[in-house]
Parts: structure tokens; sequence; C-alpha cells
């Protein structure tokens, strides 16, 4: 029998998802994102494939719902505007688990004008987050 779980990230649009069929439970997927999806870009990389049978700990070993001949129509990752219509969706689809990646955002740091001309870090630069584990 499945676990089924839905893996979205936070975007400025509302959240960006994917459903994953085996293997949703916080010791499986949950565990998995934790341990090898920890960045915005692995995140991003993993939900631009689509639904998937189940994740691996690397994007090219994760099985895809279009390796069983799956419309990329029906595959592809699905944007929600709130977080309860994500959750809407993920019950539709009999999910038991949802996880969120919530990227942090560093704040601009703005150097002393003696120090050197116009020198600064940019703002809005994303390299971590963190997973949030719901269960429907």
């Amino acid at each position: 029998m499945s676990t089924r779980s839905f893996i979205a990230m936070k975007v400025p649009s509302g959240y960006k998802a994917i459903y994953c069929h085996f293997d949703g439970y916080p010791d499986g997927v949950g565990r998995k994102l934790k341990e090898y999806y920890d960045t915005p870009e692995q995140v991003k990389r993993l939900i631009a494939l689509g639904s998937i049978d189940s994740l691996h700990e690397t994007i090219s070993a994760t099985l895809t719902h279009r390796e069983h001949n799956i419309s990329w129509e029906q595959c592809k990752p699905k944007t929600f505007s709130t977080l309860e219509k994500l959750q809407e969706a993920a019950n539709a689809s009999w999910a038991e688990w949802l996880y969120i990646y919530n990227p942090k955002k560093k704040a601009k740091i703005e150097l002393p004008k003696n120090w050197q001309k116009n020198y600064w870090i940019q703002d809005e630069l994303i390299d971590e987050g963190d997973w949030e584990t719901i269960k429907l």
C-alpha cells in the first residue's frame, strides 16, 4: 500500500507542488527531503520533474510518473495561490503528508561608505531554507 504525499515550495505566487506516490511518511520522503534536498536549487530541480513515484537521494535516481506514459499535462508541477488550496489538492489525491520548503532570505548588508565605494551584498540571496511537515 502507498503512503502518498505532496512536496511543495513556497514561491512568490503561493506554492509550487508535485505529488509523490510511495513512502510519503516522515521517515521516508520527509527524511530524504531534509537530508538530500536542502537548498532552493535542489528543491526547484526536484519539483521541475513533475509528479514522482518515489523519492531517491538524487534527482537522476528519482522515478517520475512520465516513465509510466502519463502525460506531462497530468504530471507537471501545479501552482496554488494559498495553503488552503494546496491542502485541498493534496487531500483530493489522498495524500497523507504535505512537505513545504520555505526558502530563507538573507538581508541586504550596507557597508560603511568610507570602506569601499558602493560595495554591498545583494539583497535576497537565498541559499538555505526549512522543511515544514503537515499531517493531512
